[in-house]
């Protein structure tokens, strides 16, 4: 039943390339900014699914309240005051419905991050740990002999293995290592981070006395 597991020591390498790169990319990119994709998608597709209705609501609520604010702005609360007031009180209505619907939209983009953050987890994280549990006895290549200081073969082969050979925890090691310094170069290189501006520093308002010197009347000569 579970044959299709059995795969080679080559595809585990490759596998591993391909899982770890993305982890790697996923950590250069950041989930919040993942997060914030999954919103903006879901805002597109929402509608077209009857998902988000409440969000279109507030578009609605928040132009019909500066439409109203405008109106009451643009009379005398003395010479129309009955209608002052009932501009006024749409002005009330309207804000505590938007509070309402602000309260709604967090939950919807609270669930939204729940479900970014478990498909970060299917496609990255664990497949990363099925990995390490299921193959970590699978043996992926051997070293040639001499290839490398005895010092090194016996750190390639841990925890378990026989020196000259090349387990998966380190060879998981390695690669996270390799893919971690090429996205550093790749983002040092290609992705500008805004740098902030030095703040000039602070002078303090108080300003010291100068030391006061005591004249010193010198004694007659006698």
């Amino acid at each position: 039943m579970l044959s299709w597991l059995d795969i080679s020591g080559y595809t585990i390498l490759v596998l591993v390339w391909v899982i770890l790169f993305v982890k790697a990319s996923v950590d250069l990119i950041g989930k919040p900014t993942l997060q914030q994709l999954g919103w903006q998608l879901y805002l597109i597709i929402g509608p077209k699914l009857g998902l988000n209705k409440g969000f279109n609501e507030y578009g609605q609520k928040r132009k019909e309240l500066w439409e109203t604010t405008r109106e009451k702005r643009s009379i005398s609360a003395q010479d129309q005051y009955a209608k002052w007031t009932k501009l006024n009180r749409k002005c009330d209505k309207l804000n505590a419905e938007l509070k309402s619907l602000e309260e709604q939209i967090s939950k919807d983009k609270a669930k939204v991050n729940t479900v970014v953050n478990q498909i970060l987890f299917l496609l990255v994280s664990g497949p990363v740990w099925f990995f390490r549990i299921w193959y970590r006895k699978n043996v992926l290549f051997y070293l040639p002999k001499g290839a490398l200081p005895k010092q090194v073969e016996w750190v390639m082969a841990l925890p378990f293995f026989a020196t000259g050979t090349v387990g998966l925890t380190m060879w998981m090691q390695c690669v996270g290592q390799v893919l971690s310094q090429i996205l550093f170069m790749f983002e040092f290189l290609f992705i500008d981070k805004p740098v902030a501006k030095p703040q000039p520093p602070k002078v303090s308002q108080k300003l010291e006395k100068s030391p006061q010197i005591e004249e010193i009347e010198p004694e007659p000569v006698s």
